[in-house]
């Protein structure tokens, strides 16, 4: 080879070598950018594989998503399954910030119909499927999960420390026997379990476990339906605690179980360097793990980004699933824990508008792939029984987190030797001495002699933790003398211990309130609790005051179509200072009140 051939051979060689080097640079470019923007993933059934969840296609899925509280609370004493919207447009919202998993909190006496909750059997059972179909028909996962459970005849207005042998069992046996057969839905076997043993959490057959039924009875219970979908259990201390996860691990025929975990600041090892060094770190090793709650702390100790930027940074480097708590509208600031400033998907800063911003830099990553029928079959559970009590008209409770939100043990239930009781006095906007029907700065307009005297009240107890523990209702009487409805001795309808709880009143189409301050509940006794003032106007009792009870309202507005398109209950809900008929002055006060909702006063 002369020299020219020799020089030619060498520049051909550097030529072929730049090319390689510029070829492998822009395949590293782009797989940076399929990275960026989201690997495709076929939206299919799942399971579990090794330590993965994967699709039908063998894709691995790590899920993105958000608590959807509600569901769980709203049933019991409300007309109504859900707080808030539950339609495709609100699901389309989620869409907006590349969400792709749903977790749904569930409550076993409102699927099951018992124990005397308002809203409970088929049509809870019917609102539960379709939002989960609807959820589906947009490819997103669902997790559905036992949330609220309570023992015997007791009404499940909570959780308690570990799913209960009385109910709990035949909720999963129902709930499965209706899902199987689609394996995009996950089943979350037990919320928050707490202040028991790991022998009793694993098998509660192992002796002095009381009424706890333990993750083996529940895998036993789904498993029995011949549903195949993914389980996922979580451990101790309000499911924050995995150190004898392992260890105690139920038996599954299926093998296709994930761990739950639950993250909040402020929980006592809420840092990289005890995630890494404990058993946290070890079980993703085995197993999938999902995050089904976390949070920048249990309550409102904290208000910031750091703890879920941790968190969710970790699990992305460990693969791992997260679930953010939660999507609603609770409050005003991030100490509420919910992360949306409204159902169209505005966030809340700075956590909701911080997670909203990671998963967008996550990107999607589900493909909805041609419609699949997935297989439903209606659960055989007895007709839903008359309840043991009813409000007339029925009231939803308070828009509020739940015990969920805390990994602080609840306090102890104790009996009283007697029953704890309150003494209450109701305010409500346009009628007597604190009426507002049109100027602010006199009564001389208000009603002091409403048309229905009498009012039926729902009276909820929470810990400083936002924990629900104990409620009561009364008919309360109008009292013209102080201008405000009144009842002394309501009882309450759970023994808790004496301390410091705030209060939460809802009367019918009024706005719940809370009392201005904490108060101070003496059990066994009688109580005398700051009075309230309830904000008139949400003529369609769903606890918001919006466009939607306006349209209602002009429908039933005397002055202006002579209440042509109004029925009966519309017409006393739109008759907002209670004097027999829907007027000007009620106009008036309705647009005082839905202004003062907007910030506009």
């Amino acid at each position: 080879m002369n020299r020219f051939s020799t020089i030619a051979f060498v520049i051909c060689l550097f030529l072929l070598a730049s090319l390689g080097l510029t070829l492998h640079v822009l395949q590293e470019n782009t797989a940076i950018q399929q990275h960026a923007a989201g690997t495709q993933i076929t939206f299919s059934n799942l399971k579990v594989s090794g330590n993965r969840l994967i699709n039908e296609q063998g894709q691995q899925v790590i899920l993105h998503g958000v608590d959807r509280s509600g569901t769980e609370y709203q049933c019991v004493t409300g007309n109504q399954v859900f707080d808030g919207p539950n339609d495709a447009a609100s699901i389309q919202a989620m869409k907006t910030w590349d969400i792709d998993v749903v977790r749904v909190p569930l409550n076993e006496d409102c699927w099951l119909g018992i124990n005397g909750v308002v809203t409970g059997g088929t049509t809870y059972q019917q609102a539960i499927k379709s939002y989960v179909q609807v959820l589906n028909q947009n490819g997103m996962y669902v997790i559905l999960d036992l949330h609220w459970n309570a023992p015997g005849g007791t009404k499940a207005t909570g959780q308690t420390d570990m799913a209960d042998s009385d109910h709990s069992p035949a909720f999963w046996t129902s709930v499965a026997s209706t899902f199987k057969g689609n394996n995009t839905v996950i089943f979350d076997l037990y919320n928050e379990p707490h202040d028991i043993s790991w022998s009793c959490w694993k098998d509660s057959s192992s002796g002095n476990c009381g009424t706890v039924a333990g993750m083996q009875q529940l895998v036993n219970a789904v498993r029995s339906t011949g549903a195949s979908n993914v389980l996922m259990i979580g451990g101790l201390g309000w499911a924050n605690d995995l150190s004898g996860w392992l260890a105690n691990k139920p038996t599954d025929p299926l093998n296709n179980i994930a761990a739950s975990w639950h993250m909040y600041g402020n929980s006592g090892c809420s840092g990289t360097n005890c995630w890494d060094t404990t058993t946290v770190a070890n079980v993703i090793a085995q197993v999938p793990l999902i995050a089904g709650e976390f949070g920048e702390s249990p309550d409102s100790s904290l208000c910031g980004t750091t703890i879920i930027d941790a968190i969710m940074n970790w699990l992305d480097q460990h693969n791992s699933s997260y679930v953010a708590w939660t999507w609603d509208t609770w409050g005003t600031d991030c100490g509420n824990l919910s992360l949306i400033a409204n159902y169209d998907g505005t966030p809340k800063s700075p956590n909701g508008t911080d997670i909203k911003a990671h998963y967008l830099s996550l990107g999607s990553t589900t493909d909805i792939s041609p419609a699949q029928q997935y297989q439903t079959v209606t659960p055989t559970i007895k007709p839903t029984p008359t309840p043991i009590f009813t409000l007339n008209p029925t009231i939803a409770p308070t828009v509020i987190p739940t015990s969920m939100t805390t990994l602080s043990p609840t306090p102890t239930t104790i009996p009283n030797k007697t029953q704890t009781s309150i003494d209450i006095t109701i305010f409500e906007h346009g009628i007597g001495q604190s009426g507002d029907s049109i100027n602010p700065t006199s009564f001389s307009l208000s009603n002091q002699n409403p048309a229905h005297p009498q009012i039926n009240t729902e009276v909820q107890i929470f810990t400083l933790n936002n924990q629900l523990i104990a409620s009561g209702s009364a008919v309360l009487n109008f009292d013209s003398s102080v201008g405000a409805f009144t009842a002394t001795t309501v009882p309450i309808s759970a023994g808790f211990p004496s301390g410091t709880y705030r209060l939460e009143f809802r009367t019918n189409y009024h706005l719940s309130a809370s009392t201005s301050a904490t108060q101070t509940i003496t059990a066994g006794q009688e109580n005398t609790i700051a009075p309230v003032t309830l904000i008139a106007g949400d003529i369609n009792n769903d606890n918001t005051l919006s466009i939607l009870d306006y349209n209602i309202f002009i429908g039933c507005y005397s002055d202006f179509l002579g209440a042509t398109s109004c029925t009966p209950e519309q017409q006393v809900a739109a008759d907002l200072n209670d004097d027999g008929s829907v007027n000007e002055d009620d106009y008036n006060l309705f647009l005082r009140e839905l202004a003062g909702q907007q910030g506009l006063q």
